[in-house]
């Protein structure tokens, strides 16, 4: 808005309101004016909320949301205090100054969250301190009916907040914006001490006209953001046809708009400037109006259509055709690529083979007969060195490989091989050559191709020798992992004997020794679990892990882990049921089994809500029996139940210590018992963990 006619505006008005505040009686105009500053707020709050959802749908971002959820909690609050003052007759002119206490809260954190960009840090600092002062005089302002001290401290830490800003439009913006809530508070304060209507009517006015200039903000920036993402959006389109390989065509009333790099190789032009505004029937010669319109019909399948291009040439191009945008503005996008004639085609595969060695070897006679130059490149020899010695080839192999390539020559069958050859510089090459061998006119031929591998070759060697490397320093570590593993397991499990004669005497503890000990009675518990998987982990990586299938019980064995992780679950008051009847039995290794159950419960455990439940169940099939672990516990995102069966996987989001073996371990051992695993979850509800093993 112009500046004077800002200023003639505001005049205006406040000539109005102090001729409604003489002509109208006081109490009316306090209602009345009471009423519209509670009905005009509604509308702004509503008309912020619609701006900034607005944007969050057309943009999806979520900062621009930030305003419709803040403005929708101040429109609850407005709610709430107009129900008690007209329904309870409840005197709540108090709450005024808090509520805009908390719109220029919303406003203050809104000018960071759209546009500004500074240092984290330093914002952090500042607004733990403001929030301690703010959080300081709000319970103020509560308890003792007094504002005016609060508001005059926040006022000036919006200071603090001006000095954060760097864009001009938006400083001028905060600054209006924060004059006008400034004089609407000090007019509220005259009016308080002169009882005078006009500075009351004055106080809302240039509070809604503060509201209406951050309006004004909040559009001003979410339009330019929307328009910004458009022009990022058309720059990206426009330079991904710009390198596309097909020749791109965009017409505006069959007139060209635009044309990349490849339509103008097809047309045999250099210049853009030369077919740009041009019509599209005198660029592309042989296109009509009828061929256009059928294809636009076809889309998305294609004509073929000759064409002759500005430099005389006959063309053979396929064309597709479609339209874009709306009846206000359509445009035709052309798409077309080249048919290569079958010269073109076979000088393109020539060149190809330029690379690879390519021969025809007359069998009977001893002689090539053809040898293209790509021995050139590869070998550094001509095609007449090999016509002029038949035995070049074999002159070239590396001693100790000549017995070899006499097997193969002499076995006169098809074949794909792979050959190494000395160059005269003692360089080594390796080529990947396959025969093929057929008669003419009664003499034996071979046609031979050869492709230079030995960039392959010498990656090959280089990981080979990596790989040796890796194994045995892999080798190294996992004898360290199982001769230490071993070392603490012992200590370990003694450990956890006397913590467990400690708990079980632990009504004569006191409490806080009593928590340690059971800190230190989980924590054991873990690192024994760790060893064990880390020895079984050792054990699989190493191919020594033994199975030995045997008929197991499986109620027996459950119970058995069940009491063993008894204590764990007693710390955190959790309850377990087990549900399997005394005759259901799988065939399988007892100790792989009992380490996967045991790894299961763990995790319900750790991952259990204090006083949870823990339901073992089992179901007997015909082949097979199925056990389930179900659990009350924080439960797993469904994205997220993949990654449980992953080695060194941790999930998302999960507050729960672990080292993301068990369960992988858990799923391997399974399924060396011919068995299967897998998982079921609600997040925030549980999760239910299935084994299937045969009988």
């Amino acid at each position: 808005m112009n500046k004077k006619l800002e200023i003639t505006l505001l005049s205006i008005s406040f000539v109005v309101l102090f001729l409604f505040s003489i002509i109208f009686s006081t109490k009316t105009l306090i209602y009345s004016s009471f009423i519209y500053f509670n009905l005009f707020s509604l509308v702004v709050i509503s008309a912020i909320m619609i701006l900034s959802l607005r944007s969050y749908l057309i943009l999806k971002n979520f900062m621009h949301l930030f305003f419709s959820i803040s403005y929708g909690i101040l429109m609850f609050i407005y709610i709430l205090i107009m129900k008690e003052y007209y329904f309870n007759n409840m005197y709540i002119d108090y709450m005024i100054p808090i509520i805009k206490y908390t719109e220029v809260l919303i406003f203050m954190f809104g000018i960071f969250v759209l546009r500004e960009k500074v240092d984290k840090r330093k914002i952090l600092k500042s607004f733990i301190i403001l929030i301690i002062v703010n959080l300081f005089y709000f319970f103020i302002t509560i308890f003792f009916i007094e504002s005016n001290v609060s508001i005059v401290i926040f006022y000036i830490e919006l200071l603090l907040v001006y000095s954060y800003l760097s864009d001009e439009s938006i400083k001028d913006y905060f600054t209006k914006i924060l004059w006008y809530k400034i004089f609407s508070w000090l007019f509220g304060v005259i009016y308080t001490v002169t009882s005078f209507n006009y500075f009351n009517l004055i106080s809302f006015f240039m509070y809604f006209y503060s509201l209406y200039k951050f309006l004004e903000y909040l559009n001003y920036v979410l339009n330019r953001g929307f328009f910004k993402e458009i022009y990022n959006r058309e720059q990206k389109i426009r330079k991904l046809i710009k390198y596309h390989n097909s020749g791109i065509i965009i017409i505006d009333d069959y007139y060209i708009n635009y044309i990349n790099d490849s339509a103008l190789k097809i047309l045999g032009k250099d210049s853009k400037r030369e077919l740009k505004n041009k019509s599209i029937y005198l660029a592309l010669e042989g296109i009509s109006s009828e061929l256009l319109e059928d294809t636009l019909k076809k889309f998305p399948e294609e004509n073929v259509v000759e064409i002759v291009n500005f430099n005389k040439k006959n063309k053979k191009i396929k064309i597709k055709a479609y339209k874009t945008g709306d009846e206000f503005s359509e445009e035709i996008i052309i798409i077309l690529d080249e048919l290569l004639t079958q010269k073109e085609v076979f000088e393109k595969a020539n060149n190809l083979l330029s690379n690879n060695v390519v021969y025809l070897y007359n069998e009977d006679e001893r002689e090539y007969v053809y040898m293209n130059n790509g021995v050139k490149n590869i070998l550094n020899k001509s095609p007449e060195d090999f016509y002029n010695n038949s035995t070049m080839m074999f002159d070239m192999i590396p001693e100790g490989n000549s017995k070899w390539y006499m097997e193969f020559m002499a076995n006169k069958k098809d074949g794909l091989e792979e050959f190494s050859y000395v160059k005269e510089n003692g360089e080594l090459v390796w080529l990947l050559g396959e025969r093929r061998k057929f008669e003419f006119y009664g003499n034996e031929y071979y046609y031979g191709v050869g492709a230079d591998i030995s960039r392959y070759k010498i990656r090959e060697n280089e990981l080979l020798l990596k790989n040796e490397k890796l194994e045995k320093e892999n080798k190294i570590k996992d004898m360290s992992v199982s001769v230490i593993s071993h070392e603490i397991r012992t200590p370990i499990t003694s450990i956890i004997g006397f913590l467990e004669n400690i708990i079980m005497n632990k009504k004569f503890i006191y409490p806080k020794v009593l928590t340690m000990v059971y800190k230190v009675y989980n924590n054991s518990m873990r690192l024994k679990e760790l060893i064990n998987n880390l020895l079984d982990i050792n054990k699989l990586n190493a191919g020594k892990m033994e199975i030995s299938k045997e008929i197991l019980v499986l109620k027996d064995m459950v119970t058995e882990i069940m009491l063993n992780n008894e204590i764990l679950m007693e710390i955190r008051d959790i309850e377990y049921s087990v549900n399997i009847d005394e005759e259901l039995e799988a065939y399988a290794d007892y100790n792989l089994i009992y380490q996967s159950i045991n790894n299961i419960v763990s995790n319900a455990i750790k991952y259990n809500k204090d006083n949870g439940k823990i339901i073992v169940s089992g179901i007997d099939n015909e082949k097979s029996v199925t056990l389930s672990f179900k659990d009350t516990g924080i439960g797993i995102k469904l994205e997220n139940i993949n990654s449980v069966f992953e080695e060194y996987e941790r999930i998302e989001g999960s507050h729960i210590q672990g080292t993301g073996i068990g369960m992988p371990l858990t799923k391997k051992m399974v399924e060396l018992n011919g068995g299967k695993i897998w998982i079921e979850s609600v997040y925030g509800e549980g999760s239910t963990i299935f084994i299937e093993l045969l009988k």
